[in-house]
């Protein structure tokens, strides 16, 4: 059964944004029978005990922080990379093995 038309609720819409759904309703209704039917159509539910600006400001700090730890991780795949391509090329940017002189010209 839709949430919208479960007897005693009055409105129900859902953000696909910020994932957060909200749902007018009487106090027939408890927050326990909305999860009941949110779960039984495959989707989780919990009653939300912060505002939503809260709960979206919690969000943004987790991904700030997962932004973070990408861009240190980032910068130090670049250091060694850096490090070991000098390493191998000995100190230069392209293969110390290799001749830099010109070939001999054959005299004729």
């Amino acid at each position: 059964m839709p949430l919208a038309k479960m007897p005693g609720v009055d409105k129900a819409s859902v953000n696909l944004a910020t994932e957060i759904m909200t749902v007018e309703a009487n106090d027939s209704v408890t927050s326990e029978d909305i999860a009941k039917v949110v779960d039984g159509v495959g989707y989780g539910a919990r009653p939300r005990g912060k505002s939503v600006e809260e709960e979206l400001e919690e969000k943004n700090e987790k991904k700030e922080a997962h932004l973070r730890e990408m861009k240190r991780n980032l910068t130090i795949s670049a250091i060694f990379h850096r490090a070991t391509s000098l390493y191998r090329n000995g100190g230069y940017g392209w293969n110390s093995n290799a001749s830099l002189s010109k070939p001999n010209a054959k005299s004729s």
